[in-house]
């Protein structure tokens, strides 16, 4: 048996808005828009959770305060970090049958190029996953939803 066919499954996704677009409108219609959108068109094919991380692009006071980070915000050419965790393989590839249908490809283009720039996208497969707790435990996924791997 594979060893990716019995594990979560985790994709990263690196996005740029396009050039003008605010980050707050970028963040609203992505979440409103873009996000419902991703939903009806892959239906229980959904990753078991799609977690985004904005970066934190506030004013230049706060970001001087922030001289702890190895990276300034204004440097970091990606607007938000996207963690896609799927049930396995398998079922990572049944949500891009979904995406990539022909009746849904187009859709969801539309929608990205509004958003996203054309150079803008940047995606890894990530391996083995760990995390620490506080007390230096380990801790697992916790999913929102009944995982496929529960039945």
């Amino acid at each position: 048996m594979s060893y990716w066919r019995d594990m979560p499954y985790t994709i990263v996704i690196f996005l740029s808005r396009k050039p003008g677009l605010s980050l707050s409108t970028f963040q609203n219609d992505y979440e409103t828009v873009h996000i419902p959108l991703l939903k009806k068109v892959v239906g229980d094919e959904f990753p078991l959770s799609h977690t985004r991380h904005y970066v934190d692009r506030t004013d230049a006071k706060a970001r001087q305060d922030d001289d702890y980070l190895f990276v300034s915000q204004d440097s970091f050419e990606y607007d938000v970090v996207t963690v896609y965790t799927f049930a396995n393989r398998a079922h990572w590839m049944r949500f891009l049958e979904r995406c990539e249908s022909n009746l849904n490809i187009g859709r969801l283009k539309e929608s990205e190029n509004r958003l996203i720039r054309e150079d803008g996208i940047r995606m890894i497969r990530m391996g083995d996953t760990r995390s620490t707790g506080k007390n230096g435990g380990e801790v697992g996924w916790q999913f929102v939803g009944e995982s496929p791997l529960s039945t």
